[in-house]
């Protein structure tokens, strides 16, 4: 969501559009107060990043513009709102340190609102619906990681919790470098 201006130069942005298309990731625009320049500059992004481009003229409409571009890119295949106890696929994962992993699952952590997406190729599951939906999923880009959370984290008790806690807090540090100082 922007209102279409650059704040880097304009050539060095549309650099990095591009080599997100080259790499399968589409740029979808939300253009919140644009101008003429504004509204074009953000369509030519959404066209080169094969994304979509929407002109918010009421902010009540965003919701439905982003729920728009998820379905018209085919990313998400259902959405179901039950509570549900995520899996762990993999509890020697870091992620999953100092926190008790019975059965394969988080067992006090409750998460709701799934929106049953497709993993990208290349990523891993790390934790699932009890269907082996991906919940949340990573993967390599670049020199770094990325990370994707594919249910409605704001709406659980889930950031309340140790566990949500703990595995957040664990999730971040696996996205820092840490270097030791002496």
């Amino acid at each position: 969501m922007t209102d279409g201006y650059f704040a880097d130069r304009e050539e060095e942005y549309m650099y990095w559009v591009d080599k997100c298309a080259e790499n399968g990731i589409t740029i979808s625009v939300i253009g919140i107060q644009c101008d003429a320049y504004g509204l074009d500059c953000l369509s030519h992004i959404a066209d080169r990043g094969c994304g979509n481009f929407y002109h918010a003229r009421e902010y009540t409409h965003i919701p439905q513009y982003i729920k728009e571009t998820v379905i018209t890119l085919d990313l998400i295949v259902d959405t179901d709102c039950f509570e549900f106890r995520p899996v762990v696929t993999d509890p020697e994962h870091p992620l999953f340190a100092d926190l008790t992993v019975n059965k394969n699952a988080l067992t006090e952590i409750v998460l709701y609102g799934l929106y049953g997406s497709k993993i990208k190729d290349g990523a891993q599951a790390l934790l699932t619906d009890p269907y082996g939906n991906p919940v949340y999923a990573q993967w390599s880009y670049e020199d770094g990681t990325v990370g994707s959370f594919m249910c409605d984290l704001l709406n659980s008790d889930f950031v309340y919790t140790y566990e949500g806690q703990v595995f957040l807090s664990n999730l971040l540090l696996s996205f820092l470098e840490v270097t030791e100082l002496s």
